[in-house]
């Protein structure tokens, strides 16, 4: 097969989505697949692309990927790092996007795959199989449209200029209905969790597939992570730091607890706002920027525990952070502020503790009870288990190409 991936993440940039189509893509060649990918110039998660301390790839020309794939950049817009700026980034690359399709209609692909979280893809997707005249897969990595709502999106957006009424209609009505529209001119659809399936099937979807987010930490001897008799409890953050992460009120608890020190390592556009909430409250939160390698593992060493964040946003309980899987994948101990499908993973995986998002009191509870028993922190075999059952990056693609093959045929 002709695989066309459009996605506004890609390697070199880090991140969930990056990661996961590196794996996803790799294996896609392994089994004799020709692979294309459309993407922006690496820049995510930074403003500029020069941060990423790479050497920009040309534009609008055709290069080769780490794995034999065929990779086309297509410009980006300098952002704000907010989440309305991150759209019209993506809305901007997006428009590119199609643009470049019309010039492939000569050696057209015979499958199209295209992945969130940028919230114009599905319309982009959508445009660019109907010009190509080929099968299209979407895959909704968060919980689109409803976010939209949630995180009110609209009025954050338009910084509160619009009447109240007006927001709330466009992000309960009118951008869903234009969202699901989007999403319904796909062929097939691809979640990440089984709630989230299940919602998605009862809107008159395409049929939709679950793959789940798989881990590819680095291959080395995972350790059994157990707290040592005396002394702090190390809790670790690797990711993402916005506003959907929630994790204000996990800095909150640390403060509130003494005896336990936490460690944020990663970039985003909240990342100086929470540093001077911490600083403000406690001495035992520190702040790291984003990084990888060594430097990474170092960190790792230094933890006991790694903190799984959410946000208290209702439609967050339909989804499973992908640091929850890499966190397993380490045999390390899961502190985490999630509730729903992940929850339970991490209750079935026997994989670590897990408290209420939103909940200072119960976040409270959570550290207090890591932190008073040492042996508390120690992890078995279970956690890799059931990735072995449930998230191998080898089913993951195994489960995708079957579904691309039922597209095309």
């Amino acid at each position: 097969m002709r695989i066309l991936v459009l996605t506004h993440y890609y390697a070199p940039e880090i991140g969930a989505p990056q990661r996961r189509w590196r794996t996803l893509v790799g294996a896609f060649a392994d089994a004799g697949h020709d692979v294309a990918v459309c993407a922006p110039v690496p820049h995510y998660p930074y403003r500029k692309r020069g941060e990423l301390g790479i050497r920009r790839p040309a534009v609008w020309r055709w290069s080769d990927g780490a794995f034999g794939e065929r990779i086309l950049r297509v410009p980006y817009l300098r952002s704000s790092g907010s989440v309305p700026g991150q759209l019209v980034d993506q809305t901007v690359s997006s428009a590119f996007m199609v643009g470049a399709a019309a010039a492939m209609r000569r050696a057209r692909p015979d499958v199209i795959v295209a992945t969130t979280p940028g919230l114009p893809m599905p319309f982009t997707a959508a445009s660019v199989a109907g010009l190509l005249r080929v099968p299209l897969v979407t895959e909704i990595r968060d919980v689109w449209p409803d976010l939209i709502a949630d995180t009110a999106l609209v009025e954050r957006g338009t910084r509160g200029m619009l009447p109240s009424a007006v927001s709330r209609t466009l992000e309960t009505r009118v951008l869903p209905a234009l969202f699901n529209g989007a999403l319904r001119r796909s062929d097939a659809l691809v979640a990440t969790t089984e709630s989230f399936a299940d919602q998605l099937r009862e809107r008159a979807m395409p049929p939709v597939t679950v793959v789940r987010n798989t881990s590819d930490a680095p291959r080395l001897t995972p350790r059994r992570t157990q707290r040592r008799q005396h002394g702090d409890l190390h809790v670790l953050y690797v990711g993402t730091v916005g506003r959907s992460q929630g994790l204000e009120t996990a800095i909150r608890a640390v403060a509130d607890v003494p005896g336990v020190r936490l460690r944020v390592v990663g970039a985003g556009a909240h990342w100086h706002d929470l540093r001077e909430l911490a600083l403000g409250l406690t001495d035992r939160v520190e702040f790291y920027p984003q990084t990888t390698g060594i430097a990474l593992e170092d960190h790792w060493e230094w933890a006991h525990t790694g903190l799984v964040s959410l946000a208290d946003v209702p439609s967050f309980t339909l989804t499973i952070p992908s640091k929850l899987v890499s966190i397993m994948a380490r045999r390390v101990h899961v502190s985490g502020v999630i509730a729903g499908e992940a929850a339970q993973i991490v209750h079935d995986a026997q994989a670590g503790a897990v408290s209420a998002p939103g909940d200072i009191d119960d976040i409270r509870r959570m550290f207090v009870e890591l932190r008073d028993d040492p042996e508390s922190t120690a992890v078995g075999e279970r956690p890799v288990e059931w990735l072995r059952t449930h998230a191998s990056p080898q089913s993951a693609a195994r489960t995708y190409l079957r579904l691309l093959q039922d597209v095309t045929s």
